[in-house]
């Protein structure tokens, strides 16, 4: 079977239609193999959890490439429809919510380890001094593990609101781990959408960025205070990810993270 028309493209892979009711996620060239096979085999199991996420055909090769067979998930992005609908953002944060609160309440072992994948890019990060290094692993050694399923990459363009309702895709990141962890991610990206979108966004992506916690704070207890203590751990692992939109921002973001903490973990006085 030929590809079909080009659907959409992200950092690790483009999407293209595949016959009526599939697509096909096509990985760029420089993907390692072992990303492709642990997204298709973690895609499997979350779908057969029961969360809302797309079925899966398998892996083909396609133009030097190797790509994913997914269902095909009719509908637009969670942040496309809040962009033409910014009435309903507090109601789009409350399905975010939901969501993510579902999938913390499963476990699923066998699957990476969520402080792993922190703790290797805390290492690979090429900005950091070595001080600033020592700081933030010694940040990320004071929180506590855990072992709910995590997405590690659930924020609003990957919330497809399709007529079946919501769907959870780009389950690549997918771990176990502290849902601490995987909040903060969500809000950091959420928050770093304003450098992606124009400015009359920007009062709301704020809305719905507190309604978000404030609903999965009505769901399920979580500290604030430990939910900042993973800001910083986080902020620097998604350094190495090189985002175009993030690449002035995040800096200053682990610059103001990291004064706020002295060497033993503990916040700082000034």
């Amino acid at each position: 079977m030929k590809k079909g028309p080009l659907i959409g493209t992200g950092r690790t892979a483009e999407v293209f239609a595949w016959g009526d009711n599939r697509v096909l996620k096509l990985f760029m060239d420089w993907c390692p193999h072992s990303w492709i096979e642990r997204e298709e085999k973690l895609s499997r199991v979350i779908y057969e959890s029961g969360l809302p996420a797309p079925a899966v055909e398998g892996i083909i090769d396609m133009d030097g490439r190797k790509g994913i067979i997914f269902e095909r998930v009719e509908g637009n992005p969670m942040l496309e429809e809040m962009g033409t609908k910014p009435n309903e953002a507090p109601r789009y944060a409350e399905i975010l919510a939901e969501l993510h609160t579902a999938i913390h309440s499963h476990e699923i072992p066998d699957i990476p380890s969520l402080r792993g994948m922190i703790e290797r890019n805390i290492r690979q990060a090429k900005t950091l001094s070595d001080e600033e290094r020592t700081r933030a692993l010694h940040v990320l050694n004071q929180r506590k593990d855990g072992t709910s399923l995590c997405h590690y990459d659930i924020h609003p363009m990957n919330v497809i609101m399709s007529p079946r309702g919501p769907v959870i895709i780009d389950w690549m990141t997918a771990c176990q781990g502290n849902p601490h962890a995987d909040i903060a991610r969500t809000l950091l990206m959420s928050q770093g959408f304003q450098f992606a979108v124009p400015p009359e966004w920007h009062g709301t992506l704020q809305s719905f960025i507190d309604r978000y916690l404030e609903r999965y704070r009505e769901i399920r207890d979580i500290s604030l205070k430990e939910l900042k203590a993973w800001r910083l751990p986080i902020a620097i692992a998604r350094m190495n990810e090189n985002i175009p939109h993030e690449r002035d921002w995040l800096p200053s973001v682990i610059k103001e993270e990291l004064t706020s903490y002295q060497l033993n973990g503990s916040k700082s006085n000034k």
